[in-house]
């Protein structure tokens, strides 16, 4: 897995994402989420309201725009990188003792990992277990404070 930063300095630095930041000026990058192993950056155009996401794929710049998914019309915050002062190694070390003490039955079979904005820079963890329960962790990105963790059944959660 390339690291957060790193990965972020490749797309920035591609010709592809200076071309498109031209167009573009004014997005700003609003969350960054890991996939198979490769960082995933979303970037929000505030006057078209749309999000662009970026990634390498076979060693190639790939994005895509997108409408942005919300429930209600909220502010999105800019992730700003540099705020973030626990690395995802250390999150997931944090987060693997609440594992072990509150959930440690669970299997985890996948994880689904973002770093955003959530009126603090937070990790947000979301954890799938073989008995089809969903581990979710949010952490303080900059002190490693646990600020949430629930589990519920996948089940639950058909409409």
């Amino acid at each position: 897995m390339l690291e957060l930063k790193k990965s972020f300095k490749n797309i920035q630095d591609n010709e592809k994402f200076i071309e498109w930041k031209k167009e573009h000026f004014g997005s700003y990058l609003t969350n960054a989420f890991l996939n198979d192993n490769e960082w995933q950056f979303d970037f929000l155009d505030p006057k078209s309201e749309m999000m662009t996401s970026f990634k390498f794929n076979d060693k190639d710049l790939f994005f895509e725009e997108s409408e942005i998914f919300r429930k209600e019309k909220k502010e999105i915050k800019e992730l700003n990188l540099e705020e973030v002062k626990i690395d995802l190694d250390k999150a997931e070390d944090l987060i693997e003792k609440i594992i072990d003490s509150d959930y440690k039955n669970e299997d985890i079979q996948k994880k689904i990992i973002i770093l955003q904005v959530i009126k603090k820079l937070v990790w947000n963890i979301t954890y799938i277990t073989k008995s089809f329960n969903v581990l979710n962790v949010k952490l303080n990105a900059v002190n490693g404070e646990i600020i949430s963790h629930s589990m519920e059944n996948l089940l639950n959660f058909k409409s």
